[in-house]
C-alpha cells in the first residue's frame, strides 16, 4: 500500500472516530441517567465508600459485589451529573486500548465500532454487561500476548473473578474460550493451566470480600439473598418474546459474523473470538430474559471480527455488511433519543420542587419507605430507605404472594415517608389500611412512574 493512500486512510479512520465521538457526547452528555439498573448500582456503590456499608446492609439488588465498587468509585471521582456518561466512556475506549495492542487505527476502528455498536444494543447505559467490557478484553489479551505461561493463566483465573464479580453471566459467557484455553494445546498440561487459573480466581475473589471480613459484616448474607432473588427472577420471563427480541439484534451483525467465519485464518485468534462470540450468544439466552443489553458483551468479538474484515476484504464488501447495523441505527436512534426524554424529566422544574418537598421532609426525619414506586428518589434525595427491598418489584418476585406482609413488617418500623405507587390505595388492602391509619396523604409525584406521599401522623 503506498504513502499516499495510508495517509488518506488514517484520515478516515480518524475522521470517522471523532465524529462518532462527538455524536455520543451531544446525545449523551448532560443525561440524568439512561439505565434505571444504574440508578441502584450507585445507591449501593455510595454506601460502600460512604458509610463502609456493603451489600447488603441497606440495599439490595441482584448483581454481584464488583459492579457496586465500580460505581461507587467513579461516584466518588466524577459525582453524580456526569457519572453515568464516564462509566460508559471509560469501558469503551480502555476496551479499545487492550483489544488494539498499541495499533492507532485499530484503536480508532475499533472505538468507533464499540461506540455505534453499544449505542445500538444498550442506549450507551453503562449497565453491568458494559462494565464487562474490558475485563473481556484483558481476558483475550493475556492469552493471545507473550506472557509467559507461568503467569498467564493465573492472570485469566484472576480476571475471571472480576468479570464474574460483576455479573454472573460471566460464567457461560466465558465457558467455551476458557476450555479451549486450557485444552488447545492437548491434555498433557491441562491440569497445570487449570490450576494456575483456580489460584488466580480464589485469591482475586479473597481481595474481592476481603472488606467483608474487614468489617465483619455478613457475606453470608449477600449470597442468601441473591440465591433467594435469583431463584425467583429466573423464573418469570416469556421465554419466546426473549428469543424473538434477542435475535432482531443478532441477525445485524451477522453479515459480519458470516464473512469473518468463512473468509478468515482458522488460528487461535479465529478460534477465541469465535468461541468467545458463542458464549456471549449462550449467556444472553440463558439470561431468559430479551433486554437487548444482554447481548452487549457481543460488542468485544464483534468488534474484533469487524476489524479482521475490514483488513482483508475490499472496502465495499465492508459496507455491505454493515448495512443492516446502520439501517438498525437509523430506525432505533430516534427511539433512543426518545428514552431519554423521559429519563430527563428529574431535572425539570416540577421534579426538582418535588424533590426539595422530600429534603425538607429528610431535615425532620430522613427515615423512608417505597412501596412499588420508584427507587431513585434515594439517590436525588436525602431520604434513607429503612427497607431494603427498594426496586419496585423486588419484593414480588421475592416474597411473592406473601409481598404484603412484607410491607406490613417494614411499616411497622415508622418510618418518617412512605411513598407507594400512584393511586394503589385507592383499592382497600391491608397495607393502604395501616397506611391510612397512621399517615396522612401529602402529594403525588411524576416522578419516574410517579408516587403517592404520605407522612406519619404527629403523636
Amino acid at each position: 500500500m503506498n504513502l499516499k493512500l495510508q495517509e488518506r486512510i488514517n484520515i478516515i479512520y480518524l475522521t470517522v472516530f471523532l465524529t462518532i465521538t462527538c455524536l455520543v457526547l451531544v446525545m449523551y452528555t448532560g443525561q440524568a441517567y439512561v439505565a434505571i439498573d444504574t440508578t441502584i448500582y450507585t445507591i449501593i456503590g455510595k454506601d460502600i465508600f460512604e458509610s463502609l456499608t456493603l451489600p447488603y446492609g441497606n440495599t439490595f439488588d441482584h448483581k454481584p459485589l464488583f459492579t457496586y465498587y465500580i460505581y461507587g468509585f467513579f461516584h466518588c471521582l466524577v459525582g453524580q451529573k456526569y457519572l453515568y456518561l464516564s462509566v460508559a466512556f471509560v469501558c469503551t475506549l480502555s476496551s479499545a486500548i487492550i483489544l488494539s495492542n498499541k495499533n492507532l487505527n485499530k484503536f480508532l476502528v475499533i472505538s468507533s465500532f464499540l461506540f455505534v455498536s453499544s449505542v445500538l444494543i444498550e442506549n450507551f447505559s453503562g449497565n453491568s454487561e458494559m462494565l464487562m467490557l474490558p475485563f473481556i478484553g484483558l481476558y483475550i489479551y493475556f492469552y493471545t500476548s507473550n506472557i509467559s505461561d507461568k503467569y498467564k493463566f493465573f492472570l485469566i483465573g484472576a480476571t475471571a473473578a472480576l468479570v464474574f464479580n460483576i455479573n454472573y453471566l460471566a460464567a457461560p459467557i466465558m465457558m467455551p474460550v476458557t476450555l479451549y484455553m486450557f485444552f488447545s494445546k492437548g491434555f498433557d498440561s491441562y491440569v497445570s493451566r487449570i490450576l494456575k487459573f483456580l489460584s488466580g480466581f480464589i485469591i482475586l475473589n479473597i481481595i474481592i470480600f476481603s472488606p467483608f471480613y474487614i468489617t465483619n459484616q455478613s457475606i453470608t448474607e449477600y449470597f442468601t439473598l441473591q440465591l433467594q432473588f435469583l431463584t425467583g427472577y429466573s423464573g418469570s420471563s416469556n421465554r419466546l418474546d426473549s428469543f424473538i427480541n434477542l435475535s432482531k439484534f443478532i441477525v445485524i451483525f451477522l453479515p459480519i459474523v458470516i464473512l469473518y467465519i468463512l473468509r478468515t485464518d482458522k488460528d487461535k485468534y479465529f478460534y477465541v473470538t469465535s468461541l468467545l462470540y458463542i458464549g456471549t450468544i449462550i449467556a444472553a439466552f440463558m439470561s431468559g430474559r430479551g433486554y437487548s443489553h444482554y447481548l452487549e458483551p457481543t460488542v468485544v468479538p464483534l468488534a474484533i471480527m469487524f476489524w479482521t474484515v475490514l483488513n482483508q476484504e475490499k472496502f465495499k464488501i465492508t459496507i455491505a455488511i454493515l448495512l443492516p447495523a446502520l439501517a438498525a441505527m437509523i430506525y432505533g436512534l430516534p427511539l433512543r433519543i426518545a428514552s431519554l426524554d423521559k429519563n430527563n424529566y428529574i431535572y425539570t422544574l416540577e421534579a426538582q420542587q418535588d424533590l426539595n418537598h422530600l429534603n425538607k421532609l429528610a431535615r425532620v426525619d430522613k427515615s423512608s419507605l417505597n412501596i412499588q414506586s420508584t427507587h431513585i428518589i434515594y439517590l436525588y434525595s436525602d431520604l434513607k430507605n429503612v427497607n431494603k427491598y427498594i426496586w419496585p418489584n423486588h419484593p414480588q418476585i421475592i416474597f411473592g404472594n406473601y409481598a404484603n406482609d412484607y410491607y406490613i413488617e417494614e411499616i411497622k418500623k415508622e418510618p418518617y415517608t412512605i411513598m407507594t405507587k400512584v393511586d394503589m390505595c385507592d383499592q382497600p388492602n391491608d397495607v393502604c389500611t395501616l397506611i391510612n391509619k397512621n399517615y396522612i396523604f401529602d402529594s403525588t409525584s411524576k416522578i419516574r412512574e410517579g408516587y403517592d406521599l404520605y407522612i406519619r401522623r404527629k403523636g
